[in-house]
C-alpha cells in the first residue's frame, strides 16, 4: 500500500517444478566474500543437482548472501541456504550496495486491491484483510494517496495498508496511480446524501443558536462542488490554481456581499454508510476544535446561503466543502 504471500510463493514455486528437470556434470567454485545477490521478482529455489525445490521462493526485491557458486551443465547457481540454490541470472548482484530497507504492513479495513505499474491499472488482485506483507519503497501522487510496494510491478494504497515504520523515504511522483480505484469505496453513502444531510445539520445548529436557516441553491451547490473536487489536489483554502477560494464565486458570477468556507476531509467514505453519519463526524470534527472557527462559520447570522460540496475520489477519501454567502 509486502512482497509475496506465502501461499502464492507456494504455488509459484511447485509451477517451477513441472518445467524443471534434473542435471548432471556440476562443478563448485567458492563464492567471493560478502557476495550479496538481490531478487528482482519471486525467485524459484533449487538444490545442488538443479531440481526445483518444492513449497518454497524467494520474496522478490529482498537480498541474500551466497555461500558457494556452483555450474551445472553451463548454467551458474548461487547458493543462498545449506542445500538451496537460485539461477545467477535470475538474481541480480548488490555486493557494493547496501541492503534492501525492509518495512512490515498489515492490511485493514477491507481487502488491499493492487495497483499494477506496469499496465497502469488496478489488476484485479488483492491483499486479504488482516494479512501482513513487507514494503520496500513508498511513493505518493499528487493527490496526496500514498502507495507502498509489496511485490514487483504491485502497490498497495495507504488507505488499506497501514505501515508503522517505513525505512525508507516516501518519494513523490505526481501522476502515480491516478487510475487506481478502491472497490471498498462503493460500499459508501451516495454523494446527495451527504450533501442533503450536512445541509440539514448547518441549519439544525443554527436553530440551537437562534440565527436564520440558510438558503441553498444549485448555483452556490455548484461552487461547493468545484472546491470540493479541488480538495483532492490541494487541501487548503488556496485553490489549485494560486487563487483564493472566493474567486471561484467570482467565476459563476455568484452575487455576494462576503463569503467564507469550510474545508474538511476524511480518510475513508466507505466508514459512513449513511449521509448523516459523515455529517455528525463533520459537526463531531467542528466541535472539537480548538476556538471552533469552523462551527461558528457554520452559524454565523450575516450568512444568507450556503453551498455543500461532497467529493469522493478514486481511492475512496472523502473530500467535503461548505461555502457561504452574505
Amino acid at each position: 500500500m509486502n512482497l509475496i504471500k506465502k501461499s502464492l510463493l507456494t504455488s509459484l514455486a511447485a509451477t517451477a517444478l513441472l518445467s524443471a528437470g534434473l542435471m548432471a556434470n556440476t562443478t563448485t567454485a567458492d563464492a567471493a566474500a560478502k557476495h550479496i545477490v538481490r531478487t528482482n521478482h519471486v525467485t524459484y529455489l533449487y538444490t545442488k543437482k538443479g531440481a526445483s525445490v518444492k513449497n518454497r521462493a524467494l520474496s522478490a526485491h529482498s537480498d541474500w548472501l551466497v555461500g558457494k557458486v556452483i555450474s551445472i551443465n553451463g548454467q551458474t547457481y548461487d547458493q543462498v541456504a545449506t542445500n538451496e540454490y537460485v539461477i545467477e541470472s535470475e538474481v541480480t548482484d548488490v555486493s557494493n550496495q547496501a541492503p534492501v530497507q525492509k518495512s512490515s504492513g498489515v492490511v485493514f479495513d477491507g481487502n488491499a486491491a493492487l495497483y499494477n505499474d506496469q499496465t497502469g491499472k488496478m489488476d484485479g488482485n488483492s491483499l486479504p484483510d488482516g494479512t501482513f506483507w513487507t514494503v520496500t519503497r513508498a511513493v505518493i501522487n499528487k493527490n496526496n494517496v500514498v502507495f507502498y510496494k509489496v511485490s514487483a510491478h504491485e502497490w498497495a494504497a495507504s488507505q488499506h495498508l497501514y505501515v508503522k515504520n517505513l525505512n525508507s523515504e516516501v518519494e513523490y511522483s505526481p501522476d502515480f496511480g491516478l487510475n487506481a480505484s478502491d472497490p471498498n469505496a462503493k460500499n459508501s453513502a451516495s454523494v446527495t446524501a451527504m450533501q442533503s444531510a450536512i445541509y440539514a445539520t448547518i441549519n439544525s445548529e443554527r436553530a440551537k443558536n437562534g440565527v436564520g436557516a440558510l438558503k441553498t441553491d444549485s448555483s452556490i451547490n455548484n461552487i461547493a462542488m468545484t472546491r470540493a473536487k479541488e480538495l483532492a489536489q490541494q487541501f487548503d483554502h488556496m485553490r489549485p490554481n494560486g487563487e483564493y477560494f472566493d474567486s471561484a464565486f467570482a467565476e459563476a458570477n455568484y452575487p455576494t456581499n462576503g463569503v467564507g468556507e469550510n474545508i474538511g476531509a476524511f480518510y475513508k467514505a466507505s466508514k459512513f454508510k449513511t449521509g448523516q453519519a459523515a455529517s455528525d463526524a463533520l459537526l463531531k470534527m467542528f466541535l472539537e476544535e480548538p476556538g471552533q472557527m469552523h462551527y461558528y462559520n457554520m452559524i454565523r447570522s450575516d450568512y444568507t446561503s450556503v453551498g455543500v460540496g461532497v467529493y469522493i475520489d478514486q481511492m475512496g477519501q472523502l473530500w467535503i466543502a461548505q461555502d457561504f454567502a452574505m
